[in-house]
């Protein structure tokens, strides 16, 4: 079975997984579908695509949940699980956001595109659009380290953090001589890709079963992701052709990391030490090698030891468990919330 093959699971977890996402209907009368909404970007003329679900408009208590999705993914993933909150919890407003580059927000203009800074501002850009005066993180995978970084640079805005697997480690040892060979790698990166970029090739296109196929190739070293996922990701991430086949609709430039002034190892205890708030971790079941990797190990052990409330859960399930499986983390998250 080929999803067995890839994930490295059991046949009876293959199943597991394959059956709760094929017979939970997300998209149902019993939940609440959010609001296609857009938050302007004045200084290039566009916009941020998001989704909102609006809390009750007669109680003004609850703090309003912002959902950070994972590197290459989009709002989608954010859709089951917000939907199930958006029920059990029906005075907190969630907002779910494209990352700048990705489905159908902005593509930065220019040569020189960085997701990691663009993505804080974007945060920053929906807090003041909706003059929140705090808000609660709501982080999946890279979007969650993203959520991190908001986090401990502005805890006076962020009253409770909740990553979904997001330690992986984006943060390299970039201190010393070694920032030199990234910054050499980097600029590198960035003028090859606008070579890529400027010779008018055109954009790849795929039949529907191979954009699946590339997608579940590209997800192995996060766990890997059924086929169901990548036609959800693919609904709002992809455009249809007049011949038929697909074309991915994000910026190439947000599929390549550039290291340029990323944080360096040392700058994860900061982070961890500027947090003011509360931070519930969940991660999935089995492990993933790089939870192992001691840059992992150090940041959760410096979020046990910087004197806010930190909780850890482990669940079985897979790298993308708020989208397949979010009965699972409900309820955690339900819990920490109300706490």
């Amino acid at each position: 079975m080929i999803f067995q093959r890839i994930l490295g699971l059991s046949s009876k977890r293959c199943v597991q997984l394959m059956t709760s996402s094929t017979i939970r209907r997300w998209v149902s009368s019993q939940h609440k579908t959010g609001k296609e909404i857009q938050i302007p970007v004045p200084f290039i003329k566009n916009h941020i695509a998001a989704k909102l679900w609006k809390g009750n408009e007669e109680s003004n208590k609850s703090v309003p949940i912002i959902c950070i999705h994972g590197w290459g993914d989009n709002v989608t993933g954010f859709e089951p699980l917000a939907q199930i909150l958006s029920v059990q919890r029906p005075n907190q407003t969630i907002v779910a956001f494209d990352m700048p580059g990705h489905a159908k927000s902005y593509h930065t203009p220019g040569m020189y595109s960085d997701l990691h800074m663009e993505t804080l501002l974007t945060i920053l850009r929906i807090i003041r659009h909706f003059n929140w005066e705090k808000v609660t993180i709501l982080g999946h995978s890279y979007g969650g380290l993203i959520g991190l970084s908001f986090a401990s640079t502005f805890p006076e805005l962020v009253q409770q953090l909740i990553g979904i697997e997001i330690f992986h480690p984006l943060f390299l040892n970039i201190e010393g001589s070694n920032q030199m060979a990234v910054t050499h790698a980097s600029l590198k990166g960035i003028l090859d890709l606008e070579s890529k970029l400027l010779s008018k090739r055109p954009a790849p296109s795929y039949s529907r079963e191979e954009m699946v196929e590339r997608m579940i190739q590209g997800r192995v070293r996060q766990g890997g992701l059924v086929k169901e996922g990548c036609d959800m990701f693919i609904e709002r991430g992809a455009v249809q052709l007049p011949d038929g086949k697909y074309q991915f609709s994000h910026d190439p430039r947000s599929q390549q990391f550039f290291w340029l002034g990323r944080l360096s190892l040392s700058n994860t205890s900061a982070m961890a030490e500027c947090l003011g708030c509360p931070t519930s971790l969940i991660t999935c079941l089995p492990e993933i090698g790089w939870q192992e990797l001691t840059e992992t190990k150090r940041l959760i052990k410096n979020l046990q030891v910087n004197g806010k409330p930190f909780k850890h859960t482990k669940v079985n399930g897979s790298h993308h468990v708020h989208m397949l499986e979010p009965e699972l983390i409900a309820p955690i998250i339900n819990e920490f919330l109300n706490n």
